[in-house]
């Protein structure tokens, strides 16, 4: 028995006021009633005025057996830009997602969105699903319902069904490396995601977000340190990540790129310790005509200013 949520009940009872019979028999789970109206001559693909059909609302509910009925009576999975899919994988119902695609649901529906979705939430099975992987072809046991002969003829995995990996120029690696899921991230690298697409975006998001585990994974695939002139070393600076300061220097990033601006960052942002991390590193104090040292005295950090000072910054320059 499925227990209704608050805001699904409430949408239950709009659908009984202003929907088809069909409708709110998927809705309520109703199997023998969703039967009787079909043979009655009910299209199965009717659409409320929202464009849903009822096989949209049978998977909203969870009713697995009744999803798989309304599948072999001809329903189409994909209905509504696959608004059936994209709600299992949002919230994170993996049996029904697992029915849905093995019934034919479009693994790359609006344009790839299911993938980026399932890698920004680190959900792995789900990428794993929507990328055709071995767990993809796993047959649906769930535990759940006892299919008829009819039923079973449209359980298959269908072949080819997969979602792309490089929609979006790459964004499920970006949304993955920016959440730091490091497992997410091999497993898309594994499946040929772009390393360095969008001149980089997953090295230096994840370095924003001090994701040092998925930084060394990019970095082990080739990932371009100095893309856009050092911005990962410098997202890591601003952030006093100082973990994965030391892990881009390790591989080669460019300290006093682009004017030094990832010293400038960690002054700006009063991060002391990634400051004299970098200086220890070799950052220049004086780079880019003393900005570090006049970011520090204009936010009156005497600290940073005094450690600047103590690495060779030019007091003349800063004071100005």
């Amino acid at each position: 028995m499925v227990l209704y949520r608050d805001d699904y009940f409430s949408q239950l009872l709009g659908i009984v006021r202003d929907h088809s019979g069909l409708h709110a028999a998927a809705a309520a789970g109703l199997r023998h009633m969703v039967r009787r109206l079909l043979d009655d001559g009910t299209d199965v693909n009717i659409k409320d005025f929202t464009g849903r059909t009822p096989l949209i609302y049978a998977s909203k509910g969870e009713f697995a057996g009744l999803v798989t009925f309304l599948v072999a009576r001809g329903a189409d999975v994909n209905a509504n830009d696959g608004e059936a899919l994209s709600w299992a994988l949002s919230h994170n119902h993996e049996a029904m997602v697992r029915l849905l695609l093995e019934n034919g649901a479009h693994a790359d529906i609006q344009g790839g969105k299911a993938l980026w979705d399932a890698s920004s939430l680190g959900h792995e099975t789900f990428v794993r699903l929507l990328l055709g992987d071995k767990a993809r072809m796993e047959a649906y046991n769930g535990e759940g319902p006892t299919y008829s002969e009819e039923e079973k003829a449209v359980t298959n995995p269908v072949p080819g069904n997969r979602a792309d990996v490089h929609a979006g120029e790459d964004r499920a690696l970006w949304e993955a490396s920016s959440g730091g899921h490091e497992a997410v991230v091999r497993l898309l690298l594994e499946h040929g995601a772009h390393v360095n697409a969008e001149e980089g975006m997953a090295l230096w998001k994840a370095s924003c977000g001090g994701h040092d585990a998925a930084v060394k994974v990019l970095l082990e695939n080739g990932a371009d340190v100095n893309a856009q002139e050092g911005r990962a070393l410098w997202e890591a600076s601003c952030g006093g990540h100082d973990a994965v300061v030391v892990l881009l220097l390790a591989n080669g990033a460019d300290i006093n790129a682009r004017w030094g601006q990832a010293l400038w960052g960690a002054t700006f942002y009063g991060h002391k310790g990634t400051v004299q991390l970098l200086l220890e590193h070799g950052a220049d104090a004086n780079a880019g005509e003393g900005r570090a040292l006049i970011a520090a005295l204009a936010s009156q950090s005497e600290a940073v200013a005094k450690l600047l000072v103590e690495h060779g910054a030019d007091v003349s320059v800063g004071g100005r």
